[in-house]
């Protein structure tokens, strides 16, 4: 390929790239310490690719970090008795110190806020709880240096993924808050295809009674806090060489001995799991009084539907993570115009 694209004709083909995907290494290397991963991993990739042919600046690797129950009495910040950590518990990291670690990060570089572009996830309508994305610019010393990106996440939201599926993510739902009069005269109007309402309502009813029996069934078991890094090739390298000094692996023991620095909350996954039950609850029971008092044939009012419709809309955040500042029909107030009438 590369000779053939030096000949005349071709020339627009030059500086061709061969680009490899490769699934499921991380589950493979998964090792009890980044020294011992990153080690194993670049020996294996050595022995699969003929390294004179990567470009080091231009491979880039995926690597993340995972720490779940159980953990020491060091770990949780020495704040809960040894019996209860017996238990199944939920890790959740926590907003403030992500916020540290970007205020860190810029602080490292020299930069102003506009260095990394920050989305943080708020975690059932929490304030203090959340899941961040972090992305340098192109700019950014940290994106020159070979940091991609970088996300923070709970590994709860596993339990609601169903082939990109989630619960209350039709967005058919809505219709369950129009009047069904209106419904069938705008379709009519409109020469559109007909929305089937019971299968709607079904939709509806097996999202709530999944949520609901998930959270149930899953009480027993103990979720953690990930972290997921990209980097190019030579930036991964040059860590683990930094890793290997024994300085480094001194201050590593170190901080997990005296339990330092433990960005998340750590609480009982059933205190977890009933609270985003009533959470989901919260909405799920307004909305339906209120379809049920329009369900006797009278007319469904335009303030029953915004209020509906806010509900709904509500729903799929109430159990999971969403970035709350892109949803302004949730949060955002609208001043009317009085002078012009708009």
């Amino acid at each position: 390929m590369l000779r053939s694209v030096r000949l005349s004709g071709k020339r627009h083909f030059r500086g061709v790239q061969l680009l490899l995907n490769s699934k499921n290494t991380k589950m493979e290397t998964k090792r009890s310490t980044p020294l011992v991963c990153f080690t194993d991993f670049l020996h294996r990739l050595s022995q699969s690719c003929d390294g004179q042919y990567l470009r080091p600046r231009m491979t880039y690797i995926d690597y993340g970090k995972e720490t779940v129950y159980p953990v020491s009495i060091f770990e949780s910040g020495g704040f809960l008795p040894v019996d209860n950590l017996e238990k199944p518990h939920v890790h959740l990291w926590r907003r403030c110190c992500l916020e540290s670690f970007v205020r860190n990060a810029q602080k490292r570089c020299h930069i102003q806020r506009e260095g990394f572009l920050t989305s943080y996830y708020h975690w059932g309508h929490t304030k203090e709880a959340a899941n961040m994305n972090l992305t340098p610019n192109q700019m950014n010393l940290f994106r020159r240096g070979g940091l991609i990106y970088s996300q923070f996440y709970t590994s709860n939201k596993k339990i609601f993924d169903a082939a990109k599926t989630f619960p209350f993510d039709n967005p058919a739902l809505e219709v369950l808050a129009v009047d069904p009069y209106l419904t069938k005269a705008t379709q009519m109007v409109g020469g559109g295809q007909g929305i089937n309402l019971e299968k709607v309502g079904q939709s509806y009813l097996q999202s709530r009674v999944r949520i609901l029996q998930t959270l149930q069934m899953n009480m027993g078991k103990s979720y953690g806090v990930r972290e997921e890094h990209r980097v190019n090739l030579e930036l991964l390298q040059a860590i683990a060489t930094i890793l290997e000094t024994p300085q480094v692996q001194h201050r590593a023991v170190e901080s997990i001995t005296l339990g330092i620095g433990n960005p998340f909350f750590f609480l009982p996954t059933e205190h977890v799991f009933e609270f985003l039950q009533y959470n989901c609850l919260w909405f799920i029971l307004p909305f339906e009084m209120i379809l049920r008092s329009t369900a006797s044939g009278q007319h469904v009012s335009w303030e029953q539907t915004k209020v509906m419709v806010m509900l709904l809309r509500c729903l799929p955040s109430s159990f999971n993570t969403a970035l709350l500042q892109d949803k302004s029909a949730l949060w955002k107030s609208e001043v009317t115009d009085t002078s012009t009438g708009n």
